[in-house]
């Protein structure tokens, strides 16, 4: 069992395409972020803690305060007590934001991390239940797993973008 999650098993990974099935196409992103050399595991977990906190306040404003976060289901890849740390993450497009106005958001607020490495890609993903297997690797328990402090589904059921 990692610190930032568990390894992850049939149930969760069907769980979290069961989850993304109505945002795929335009409304889901497939994010890929890479941390500097030599970083612990620790630190990577508290950068992108940071991040998604600062995601979520340019998103949802004073909605944060009332415990809403963008939906979003994040891997922290990479083992060691220090490595090259990657994280992977498949994220709901926020209802009213552009593809690129959001891309352009996140790698700004990535790029600006001293945590943060050189690599940054983010793309549509039109394919939720592929990305997930890439991301979410079972072959290595306790090495990649869902990041619970910074993955966010939310408990109850609703229409995609808000509709």
């Amino acid at each position: 069992m990692g610190m930032t999650g568990r390894p992850l098993s049939s149930p969760i990974k069907t769980a979290c395409v069961s989850w993304l099935t109505p945002f795929v196409g335009s409304h889901a992103l497939a994010v890929s972020l890479n941390y500097r050399a030599n970083i612990a595991r620790e630190p990577a977990v508290a950068a992108a803690k940071q991040f998604w906190h600062r995601i979520d306040c340019q998103v949802l404003g004073r909605g944060v305060k009332k415990g809403i976060r963008v939906p979003r289901v994040c891997v922290l890849e990479g083992d060691g007590v220090a490595r090259n740390y990657h994280y992977h993450a498949l994220v709901e497009l926020p209802h009213g934001w552009t593809f690129g106005t959001f891309e352009t958001l996140l790698k700004g607020v990535w790029e600006s991390l001293h945590e943060a490495g050189r690599y940054t890609k983010i793309d549509p993903c039109y394919h939720a239940a592929g990305w997930l297997d890439y991301i979410c690797k079972e072959a290595k328990a306790d090495v990649d797993c869902v990041c619970l402090h910074t993955s966010y589904l939310p408990l109850e059921p609703r229409s995609p973008m808000g509709a």
